[in-house]
């Protein structure tokens, strides 16, 4: 999620970032037999677990970055009027691997195409009228984007990030856009502040998942 400050062209650049992320919750979940559920809500009111990583690797034009996602999340959404409440869960990993290159790199701006790889590993179970249904998800998606960098000055810099992706192999559809701005700290640490866009759209396997996460996120930036 941040990104590092570009060294020596010859230089290795590495960079690992841990984040706090306290996003909105909209959610659609249909697993098995039971009836689909769906509302929104607060993820840090039903978070049960998290782990939030970045890092990347930087070379001259070229980086290589990767991410990991660990979620456990649980509560209970109204499904109608005769059985008001159903138990949730949604339990799971994303790891995010993609390369970057630079197609614009002077002193003060850089933008990078960037293309990888999103994997998801996802435990998704409903209860509805004491009946539960529950399935396990993998699946591997192409995603395409673009990174950008520059400084505003004070010697902060805005960093933003897009892309998308999705197969038919995999999700149908999976978006993500981040905004963030950097502040040094120390001559390899930096703190972060940015808002955070993620939509994830899976039907496959008597599993439909339907969620978008959007909210702030605060990180520390750890160069070496």
């Amino acid at each position: 999620m941040a990104l590092s400050t570009p060294g020596l062209a010859d230089d290795w650049d590495y960079t690992i970032t841990p984040y706090i992320w306290a996003p909105a919750l909209d959610l659609n979940l249909d697993v098995g037999p039971n009836p689909p559920i769906r509302g929104d809500v607060s993820m840090l009111g039903i978070l049960d677990g998290a782990l939030l990583l970045q890092g990347q690797a930087r070379r001259g034009r070229w980086s290589f970055l990767g991410e990991f996602n660990y979620l456990n999340l649980s509560d209970n959404f109204g499904v109608s009027s005769t059985d008001p409440r159903a138990e949730w869960r949604l339990k799971g990993t994303m790891v995010s691997l993609a390369a970057g290159y630079a197609v614009y790199d002077n002193a003060d701006t850089r933008i990078e195409a960037i293309g990888g790889i999103r994997a998801w590993d996802l435990e998704t179970s409903t209860e509805v009228s004491n009946l539960t249904a529950s399935r396990t998800s993998t699946f591997v998606d192409p995603m395409i984007g673009m990174r950008v960098e520059t400084p505003l000055g004070q010697g902060f810099n805005f960093h933003g990030l897009a892309n998308i992706g999705g197969s038919n192999f995999g999700s149908d559809r999976q978006v993500e856009a981040i905004a963030q701005v950097n502040w040094p700290w120390t001559q390899r640490t930096s703190l972060s502040a940015g808002y955070r866009y993620l939509s994830l759209d899976f039907d496959e396997d008597q599993v439909l998942i339907d969620a978008t996460m959007e909210g702030p996120f605060i990180a520390v930036s750890f160069d070496f």
